[in-house]
């Protein structure tokens, strides 16, 4: 849904699970009346309660138990499709992973299509890397190596040559 950002819960570097909300975009005044159908769905489920409990003493009428019945469930239905509506507003993890990017800030207008956050999941990490010619002829498919960004102060756990050309500089590593 497109909308201005009104609150970020993530910044890069942060571990997220799959349907972690990162942020939220306004709604409007969706909260509000989600908020008047949940009291009246509180009070349609009391009466309900009540009418059922009448009804198998054989107390009250047919009537007024199936109107609280079908008004309790009614509300049910509409409440969720509510629920379903306001997590259009949310922007959810798609996977478990570490969030890369972020490229919102809170106020800034977003739509569907608009990169927005970023999250990487590490776990299978591929590398493609060249080497010097120097070293390229003692780089060999299998070898372990150990992968290190110096910018970002990481190293990579030892790390498998799946690939390796010795006529040209270019090797993969599969974390």
């Amino acid at each position: 849904m497109a909308g201005s950002i009104i609150r970020i819960s993530v910044k890069p570097g942060d571990a997220v699970r799959e349907g972690q909300v990162l942020a939220e975009i306004e709604n409007g005044s969706m909260s509000n009346t989600v908020a008047e159908v949940r009291a009246s769905y509180d009070l349609a489920k009391t009466v309900y309660d009540r009418q059922k409990n009448l009804w198998d003493q054989k107390i009250g009428s047919e009537i007024q138990y199936l109107q609280a019945k079908n008004n309790k469930e009614s509300l049910e239905k509409r409440l969720a499709a509510m629920q379903d509506q306001w997590d259009m507003y949310r922007i959810k993890s798609p996977i478990n992973g570490t969030v890369d990017a972020v490229d919102i800030k809170t106020g800034q207008v977003v739509a569907p299509g608009i990169p927005a956050i970023r999250v990487v999941n590490l776990s299978q990490l591929k590398v493609k890397a060249e080497v010097s010619e120097t070293y390229s002829t003692r780089v060999k498919q299998n070898d372990n190596v150990v992968v290190s960004f110096p910018d970002i102060k990481k190293k990579l756990p030892p790390s498998l040559i799946t690939q390796a050309n010795p006529s040209t500089p270019l090797i993969e590593l599969l974390k």
